[in-house]
């Protein structure tokens, strides 16, 4: 007791023989602190608030806090370790501590160690008061703060010496919720005391990041954006890494904020299960562990992909955060800063090499669970575009769980502005709605040149076509139950230009899970065109029976880069009884085949080898008749030669087509001749091969596409818009191989060899692929494969069975 009344005088002689400088902060006045006999320098805070009530005469608390940023030479913050507040006490080294304790009567204490701030590089010291949660509760200085002082003094024990002070009075401009009120400056060792008033508007989380230095990376992307991994797909094995800073608001628990990867299929349903630091491990993901976010300045979570090894089911690896539900009730993404993600990969030398950076927005803020971005498998099968999401929602762990299984994570129930990677549940937001009008449109301004068409795929839910007819374009315009129509197909023209596509979704047949809406320009390559020359594109959504838009999203066609021919608009899928739509724009550099074949199934490209294990094979032709057509329709036929080791003709009894439609031994069976691509099953012409019942002379059977009399009739594959050759299983009639060929391409050629089946051994046939165009006709096709033992005479066209033609609905 003794002590602390010697304490108390002792104050106040130093009080009064060494008075403090009173700092002007209009004038940013300073003062140097000697700080060659004290090791640290004291800061202490006190203010004066404006009571305030509510309309029920209840008083109103307000809150404020210290923040202290240590700044380096730059004037910046390196990370957010160097910001001081009642959450996190102590920058880096310890240089700077925020201490409750303190000088009797004042609000809150930073010590400042001067050692450590040398090591450190601390060269500046910033001291603001900040109004907890401002802009949630509606308080600001001018309204709620009458003054604030400022105290800088040296300490030993008990006995104190103010050194400066600065005292900041109203009034303050309207809505500041941070004020700058001093500043500690090292200049040659010598630290000095300076007056500030620097007022800003800002959140809270705003308000801790005043001095971080913006990263402007040539790697950073934003919400909406898509990064691609095609430069590095060499590189199988990828790394993401995650870093946060909590911020603690007093009286609540610390922020804990879990990152999981969930493995979606492509209609966006989870596959097998969530990857968590707990549930660390599926097939080609690892989940490397948490690392405390305030033991060290680099990532708090690591995951690592195999991207290989990862199911074949899985189409989209969405990375979300989401805080743990014992700290929700209390805490959302606004106790949470500068949260980064970033995509890199490891050298063998250990380096590494980083490929993307993506910020959780700051417009998160009430949300407590968020999508920062997925990893997407494209259309050649590799996951090679990351795309920044940015979406939240508020929501617990089970809610989020429930809304991956089902597919309707993120999705929108309202109809409303939509941007890039949005889901709409039409379902919900259309109730009452049963058809549906999609259209495509365009502005064309280079003139009757350009033709675009829309394509529609109406795929199972890996993503396949389950039938040819579910492929609804100019050349088939509606699928088997007419469920999905091509309104109308505008072949060219100038100016503001649609097509349009009605479904009946709630009619569709169940194999159909996804609906993707592509458009094409037609022989983009052939002509030179690609889509950079048109000014504006979009997609359109509208209610078949009453012509009400229900939404438009304008597609960016001014950012795709020469050789663009084509542009995936948008996505529909089945989540349930429910569809949704997803604005997935994607454009690609392809032509027509290419475009279609990776909605196929069984695709084999041209020169690529499979092994035919099945005994007897049905190899189909089909074709789509050429819209438009004004002239006779295109008949096309299929040759069948079996060949022997030189590559001619084992017999003429092995050249088989439409007028000698089977060997003698029946091991080559042609089922008959279609003659106008309106054959109503999946193929137009059949032909039934007994692989183990051939000549064992055969040692290939080669498979020809013929347009019939095509040069006096001025035909060629070109003008084709499709055309196909498939393998099935003779008694299941599953399909085995299919090859399409690439029509645009084949320009003045009358027929093709399409595909050829070489004996491997006596128990092994291999299917081969091909696309060799020639311009002859069956007569000089024979002559070529012609047998050269045989003076048979070649085979004849002229005595066609008659058959009777049917017409079929064109482009």
């Amino acid at each position: 007791m003794v002590e602390a009344k010697v304490n108390t005088e002792m104050n106040t002689w130093i009080a009064q023989h060494r008075p403090a400088a009173v700092l002007d902060p209009s004038k940013e006045e300073a003062i140097v602190v000697d700080a060659r006999q004290s090791k640290h320098i004291w800061v202490a805070m006190q203010w004066d608030l404006i009571p305030s009530y509510t309309s029920d005469g209840e008083p109103v608390s307000c809150e404020l806090d210290v923040i202290a940023y240590c700044l380096n030479a730059a004037g910046t913050c390196r990370s957010m370790y160097d910001v001081v507040y009642f959450g996190h006490q102590s920058s880096a080294l310890e240089a700077l501590v925020h201490e409750d304790g303190g000088w009797e009567g004042h609000e809150e204490t930073l010590k400042l160690s001067v050692y450590r701030a040398k090591v450190a590089g601390v060269k500046e010291v910033a001291v603001a008061v900040n109004i907890r949660n401002a802009m949630q509760v509606a308080q600001s200085w001018d309204q709620n703060v009458r003054s604030c002082t400022c105290i800088c003094y040296d300490k030993f024990g008990s006995r104190y010496c103010e050194v400066g002070r600065t005292t900041l009075t109203g009034p303050f401009r309207h809505g500041t919720t941070t004020v700058e009120v001093a500043r500690l400056q090292c200049q040659n060792s010598t630290w000095s005391f300076c007056a500030a008033n620097n007022q800003h508007q800002c959140s809270s989380r705003g308000a801790y990041q005043l001095f971080m230095k913006p990263t402007a990376s040539a790697l950073k992307r934003g919400p909406g954006e898509t990064y691609n991994l095609q430069d590095y797909q060499q590189i199988d094995t990828t790394y993401l890494g995650f870093r946060w800073f909590p911020v603690q608001e007093r009286g609540r628990p610390t922020p804990k904020l879990e990152i999981l990867i969930a493995p979606l299929s492509q209609t966006g349903c989870l596959v097998g299960h969530l990857v968590t630091a707990l549930n660390c491990r599926s097939p080609g993901i690892l989940h490397m562990g948490v690392t405390n976010p305030g033991d060290s300045d680099g990532d708090t979570d690591v995951i690592e992909l195999q991207l290989s090894r990862i199911n074949e089911q899985v189409h989209h690896l969405a990375v979300i955060a989401i805080l743990s539900d014992a700290c929700q009730p209390f805490c959302s993404f606004a106790n949470v800063m500068n949260a980064t993600l970033r995509m890199y990969m490891c050298r063998t030398t250990g380096n590494e090499t980083e490929l993307c950076v993506h910020d959780l927005p700051a417009s998160l803020m009430h949300e407590t669970c968020a999508e920062l971005g997925r990893l997407s498998r494209q259309k050649d099968g590799q996951f090679s575009a990351f795309h920044f999401t940015g979406l939240g929602v508020r929501c617990g762990f089970a809610a989020l769980c429930a809304a991956l299984r089902n597919g309707s994570w993120l999705a929108k129930q309202e109809v409303g502005s939509l941007v890039r990677g949005d889901r709409l549940n039409i379902t919900h937001a259309c109730p009452g709605t049963n058809v549906f009008g999609v259209a495509c449109g365009w502005e064309n301004v280079m003139g009757p040149g350009y033709d675009l068409d829309l394509l529609v795929f109406a795929t199972d839910r890996d993503g396949r076509l389950h039938s040819q007819k579910d492929f609804v374009y100019y050349g088939n315009p509606s699928n088997t139950t007419k469920t999905i129509r091509l309104l109308k197909d505008v072949k060219s023209g100038h100016g503001d230009t649609e097509e349009t596509v009605e479904l009946e979704l709630y009619q569709l047949n169940p194999h159909i899970q996804q609906i993707s809406f592509v458009v094409n320009i037609h022989k983009a390559k052939y002509r030179k065109q690609s889509f950079e020359t048109l000014k504006r594109a979009w997609i359109r959504l509208d209610d078949a029976r009453t012509g009400k838009d229900i939404f438009r999203y304008d597609v960016d066609v001014s950012e795709y880069s020469e050789g663009v021919t084509a542009v995936q608009f948008g996505r529909m899928s089945r989540s349930g009884l429910e569809w949704m739509f997803l604005v997935e724009t994607e454009p690609l550099h392809a032509n027509f085949r290419d475009l279609c074949s990776p909605f196929r199934r069984n695709w084999l490209p041209p020169h690529v080898h499979k092994s035919v294990t099945d005994e007897q094979g049905m190899f189909g032709l089909g074709w789509d008749e050429v819209p438009h057509n004004e002239g006779e329709k295109y008949d096309l036929d299929v040759v069948v030669m079996g060949l022997d080791h030189d590559g001619r003709l084992v017999s003429e009894d092995y050249f088989v087509y439409f007028n000698h439609l089977q060997t003698a031994d029946k091991s080559i069976v042609h089922k008959g001749d279609q003659r106008d691509g309106e054959g109503t099953a999946m193929d137009d012409e059949q032909v039934l091969v007994n692989l183990w019942g051939m000549d064992k002379k055969v040692h290939q059977i080669v498979f020809c596409i013929l347009i019939y009399d095509a040069p006096n009739r001025g035909q060629s594959f070109a003008d084709l818009p499709t055309a196909w050759l498939r393998l099935c299983d003779r008694k299941t009639m599953k399909e085995r191989v299919r090859c399409d060929l690439d029509c645009e391409s084949l320009h003045d050629t009358w027929g093709v060899k399409v595909g050829q089946v070489q004996r491997v051994s006596d128990c092994e046939w291999r299917f081969t692929a091909l696309q060799e165009g020639f311009q002859l006709d069956i007569e000089q096709l024979y002559a070529k494969y012609a047998p050269t033992a045989s003076s048979a005479p070649a085979p004849s066209a002229a005595h066609r069975p008659s058959r009777k033609s049917t017409v079929r609905a064109g482009r």
